[in-house]
């Protein structure tokens, strides 16, 4: 099974939130503080720290989670894809590319149509016609030319 990668590489926020909540101790240890400022400030400082710590653990999740996501795709050899058709965006899973056996990563319909076997080139984008007038999704379990 594949490891699955740190929370620590998503550093950008934490780093300004761990900066912040140094200076915030420090202004807490100062001793001309006010005892009530004090107070607050060691309230404030609790809570970002939780506050981080929970992110972290949130980050922590979603990473495995992703991890296993893949792994799972990878040995039943079934992939995910979503199209915006608004946006003209597609994305796909790393199993569904390694599926389509395309050279390049289709970023429009129009590729990835050309990656699938005749019959279900034909049958997505007669799901497509149907569904895109009316705003639905639909379900269609889809080959590559990868297979044959």
């Amino acid at each position: 099974m594949s490891p699955v990668p740190s929370p620590s590489k998503l550093q950008a926020p934490e780093t300004d939130i761990a900066r912040s909540l140094t200076t915030l101790r420090a202004a807490c240890a100062d001793p001309a503080l006010a005892p009530t400022m004090r107070t607050l400030l060691q309230g404030t400082c609790n809570t970002l720290h939780n506050a981080v710590v929970a992110a972290e653990e949130a980050c922590h999740d979603a990473t495995r989670d992703s991890a296993l996501f893949d792994r799972v795709q990878e040995l039943a050899h079934v992939g995910g894809w979503e199209w915006d058709a608004g946006r003209h965006r597609l994305h796909l899973t790393g199993e569904s590319l390694r599926i389509l056996g395309s050279q390049v990563t289709p970023t429009l319909m129009a590729t990835m149509l050309e990656c699938l076997i005749a019959p279900d080139r034909r049958r997505l984008q007669t799901a497509l016609d149907h569904a895109l007038p009316k705003g639905n999704a639909s379900n269609l379990e889809l080959q590559g030319t990868r297979g044959h």
